[in-house]
């Protein structure tokens, strides 16, 4: 009866964390929406933005004229990766409710979109370059990947200390 419980709980902590991130992911978008003229009028978004932003400045060393060239190229780059994902997570939302005609249809824009995504990628890396080092690019990756297991790790440590 113990296991049973166990299993409930993990099931129960996992959508939980899920919906919690879908949440984050969430303001992350609204935060992204609204016009941002400049960096220096950063305190109107999210509290996780900030973080991010602070992190990749400090991680890449910009400087001042540096990061005046760098953070449009970024925040463009980030609008146009959020939009694919966004559109990648409707398709995936329909699920398996369609015909396998449908199916087959909604797996190739799935294909497509992805496709997208990695032109996108590629297009923005060759605008870093103009802008910043190609040490300071890959840094970026790296930072952007580390944030990424950070802010999971934290939603998930919250989510243990809410369910216990």
């Amino acid at each position: 009866m113990n296991d049973r419980f166990t299993i409930f709980k993990k099931k129960a902590m996992k959508a939980s964390f899920f919906f919690v991130l879908l949440c984050v992911m969430g303001l992350s978008q609204a935060a992204q929406a609204q016009n941002k003229p400049d960096r220096g009028n950063r305190g109107n978004g999210t509290q996780v933005e900030a973080i991010k932003v602070g992190l990749i400045t400090q991680r890449l060393e910009l400087g001042t004229d540096q990061s005046k060239q760098f953070w449009p190229v970024y925040d463009s780059y980030a609008k146009e990766i959020q939009q694919i994902r966004k559109d990648l997570r409707q398709l995936r939302k329909r699920g398996l409710t369609l015909t396998d005609d449908e199916l087959k249809r909604e797996m190739e824009k799935m294909f497509d979109l992805m496709e997208k995504e990695v032109a996108t990628q590629r297009k923005y890396h060759r605008e870093f370059l103009k802008v910043v080092s190609p040490r300071q690019v890959a840094e970026l990756y790296k930072t952007e990947v580390e944030f990424k297991t950070l802010l999971l790790k934290r939603l998930g440590a919250r989510m243990g200390e809410e369910v216990d």
